[in-house]
């Protein structure tokens, strides 16, 4: 006979395996959209700052995608002139594997945090943000957009000197 600990492990090994299952679809290019729908313009080097990004189903049919519940992060790639932004890391304590479903036309939100490293002060980069689901081998870019790296102690100065 199976004692309670043994059956429980067994439980959740099964429901990791069903949702993996669940949100795994053949490598098919998705009619998806990322769009960076509010951008902070300046990021001060060693300050992680959040992008709210809206993910759009630009087809006409509902479609499905993995991603994970608070590892979100990881999902990310970043296509940059020069590598002075990254993707901040979320805590996380317990990441499991979600289907989004989004009928024809319908957006998915999240926000994404970044951060810079020390830079020029003020100095331009362009950037875009690439989503890869769960199940697919696919990347969906964002628009290339332009943020200014500032130093935080030239963002203390404009600070100090606004009246």
């Amino acid at each position: 006979m199976l004692d309670y600990g043994t059956m429980r492990s067994a439980a959740i090994a099964l429901l990791g395996v069903t949702t993996m299952s669940c949100i795994a679809q053949s490598d098919v290019l998705l009619p998806l959209a990322v769009t960076v729908t509010a951008t902070p313009g300046v990021l001060v080097a060693g300050r992680a700052t959040n992008l709210d990004i809206v993910l759009r189903n630009t087809g006409g049919e509902p479609i499905a995608f993995g991603t994970w519940s608070c590892a979100w992060d990881t999902q990310w790639h970043l296509r940059q002139e020069a590598g002075t932004i990254a993707i901040a890391a979320t805590a996380c304590s317990r990441n499991v594997p979600r289907t989004i479903r989004l009928a024809a036309g319908e957006t998915y939100a999240r926000s994404l945090a970044l951060v810079a490293r020390p830079a020029g002060n003020h100095e331009p980069v362009r950037l875009a943000l690439g989503f890869e689901p769960l199940d697919t081998s696919h990347r969906y870019w964002s628009a290339p957009l332009t943020i200014t790296i500032a130093r935080p102690d030239a963002t203390a100065r404009d600070d100090e000197s606004t009246p």
